[in-house]
Order: structure tokens, then sequence, then C-alpha cells
């Protein structure tokens, strides 16, 4: 079982936990005012056991009459709870999740396992967001981008553009901000962020993440290589990882997809075919407003080498292509 794996274990064995101690709390708290429900509950637990065998031995008028006088107790239960002041689901169990109770997984009628609880994916979703590190990075923002890093002057030499580096990457920034505003205007295109690194690609588009995740939108932020073993887990129903066909529904569903460092993966048969089916699933028309934000080192001409055509011209015809240029921030800011 994976890390992921394990800590969902956990978590619901937890939440299981925690209602049975609540149910307990609760109970001996009913008991000490009305003592007599023990053996109330005693007979709603025969009368139950004789429901039960009845049914499996097709005698429908016991089982029936058992049903009717299960009722009638649990009736008088809830009068006597109310009349001592308590609520009528006093001494119900009180599930975190009731579709699931606690499990993360929904059942069918016979019982078999219909898959993952609605509960599940959310908190799959929650551990992707957490580990994206955006909303939690008080240095991811706009409002903390500063131009002082990028030179005035241009050298189409040295960095391969026309014009001054900093207001073109001013232009690039704006960009991003215009793109997280209007997020959900039909104008707004996925967005193909490519340069060398350490320009800030990765910062942009989180601060872009985090403008989005401020409007309550779903963002989620996956390096490329994390992506693809998500896919890979998904595509081979990894048993280590049960929870990896939700993580990968969390990719295509997620308002905005981050997917940053694309190229940096290992070399795989699949991955044309899975980068290629990603870009097709997010393109299906949907409820919600579904967008991207790729960061790489590759050029289009690169990219075509890399995977091959067909995604090279999608991305083309379907995104905006924003360039970055300029020295490595981070090591002008280790080095000054």
């Amino acid at each position: 079982m994976t890390g992921m794996g394990r800590e969902m274990a956990q978590l619901y064995e937890h939440r299981r936990d925690r209602a049975l101690h609540a149910l307990a709390g609760r109970r001996a708290e009913a008991l000490a005012k009305l003592p007599f429900l023990s053996d109330l509950d005693a007979e709603i637990g025969t009368i139950g056991v004789q429901a039960a065998r009845n049914m499996l031995h097709e005698d429908s008028e016991a089982a029936e009459q058992c049903l009717v006088r299960l009722d009638e107790l649990k009736s008088h239960r809830v009068r006597l709870l109310r009349e001592a002041g308590f609520p009528a689901d006093w001494l119900e169990m009180q599930w975190h999740c009731a579709n699931c109770r606690d499990t993360g997984y929904m059942e069918h009628a016979d019982g078999s396992t219909a898959g993952p609880c609605v509960c599940r994916r959310q908190i799959v979703l929650e551990r992707i967001q957490q580990a994206s590190n955006i909303s939690q990075d008080p240095e991811i923002g706009f409002e903390h981008y500063t131009d002082r890093f990028y030179p005035v002057d241009a050298s189409s030499e040295k960095y391969g553009t026309e014009g001054s580096i900093r207001l073109h990457m001013n232009a690039v920034r704006d960009h991003l901000a215009r793109f997280a505003a209007h997020f959900t205007s039909t104008d707004t295109r996925s967005l193909y962020l490519f340069g060398p690194t350490g320009t800030g690609k990765t910062f942009l588009a989180k601060s872009a993440g985090k403008a989005l995740l401020e409007q309550g939108k779903t963002v989620l932020y996956l390096s490329a290589p994390a992506f693809f073993e998500t896919a890979r887990a998904a595509k081979f129903h990894d048993a280590d990882n049960p929870d990896a066909g939700a993580a990968y529904r969390s990719v295509i569903e997620a308002n905005l997809l981050i997917l940053d460092d694309l190229g940096t993966e290992p070399a795989s048969d699949s991955r044309y075919a899975d980068l290629l089916t990603l870009l097709e699933a997010r393109a299906q028309p949907g409820r919600e407003t579904k967008r991207m934000i790729l960061a790489t080192n590759m050029d289009l001409k690169q990219l075509k080498s890399a995977y091959n055509e067909r995604i090279s011209s999608r991305i083309a015809g379907g995104f905006d292509i924003l360039s970055f240029a300029g020295a490595d921030i981070r090591v002008l800011k280790r080095y000054g």
C-alpha cells in the first residue's frame, strides 16, 4: 500500500472510531436519564434478528409482523428520548459521511463494492492540492512579482529575443494575471510557457493558480513525472494505489491543471498517448471551465521532436504561447 493509501485507510479508521466513541458517549448520557432504555434496545435487537431469520426462511408474514413491532419499539424510543430532552437521532450512528458510512467506498444492494465514495475523491483532491504547495507558499502570488531580476537592455544574442527583457516579462506577467481574472471567459485559452530554467515559469503559473484558488476554483499543480506516474497507475489499476483512479479523475476534472517541467519525465512508449489523452479529455465540454498551464524548457519545435507533430499542433492551435527569457533568477538571488 502506498503512502497515500495508508493515510486514507488510517483516516477512515479514525473517523469510524470517532463515530463509535461519540455514540457510546451519547448512549451513556441517555442511560443516565433513562436506564430502562437498555432493556428496550435489547428487545429491538432481538426483534431485528427474528425479522432477519424470517426473511431468510421466506416467511414473509412473520417477517412483516416483526418489522411492524420493530417500528413500534423504535417510535417508542424516540418519544422517550424527546421527553427526556434528547434529539430523536441521539442514539443513531452519526457518520462523517453517511453515504459510505466512513469506509470510503459505496456499496451495491448486494453488499458488493460500487466504487469510491465522493468523499474519498474529495480527500484525494485536497491531498493533491496540499502537495502542490500553492496556497500554502507565502511567496507565491502576483503581488510578489518583481521585474528587478530581468535586464532592461536587449540582448538578442544572449536571450534570443528582441527589445527589453524586462518589458517582455512584465507583459507575460500581465497575460497570466488576465488569464486568472478572466478564467471563465470564452476568449481565455490555456497557456504554454517555455523558456530557460529559472526564468519564472513555475512562479507565475502558481501565482495564477493561487488567484484561482481564491476564487473557489479547483487547481492542481503536478510535475510532469508525477502526472505520467498517476496516468500509469490509473491505467493498470495499481493494487498498491487504490486511489489512483480518483487521482487521475482529479487531474482531468480540475478547473486548472498546471503541468510543470514537461519533458523531464522518463522516456516511455506510453507518454505520447498519455499526454494526448490528457489534452483531449480536458478539451471535452463540461459544466465547469477547464484550462491548462503547461510549463517547459522546450519551444514548439523541440516539443514536436520530443513528442510528435500531433501534440505540438494541438498546443499551437489551442494554447496561448508565452516565451520566458532572462538569467536564472535562483542563481541571481543566491549570488547577487
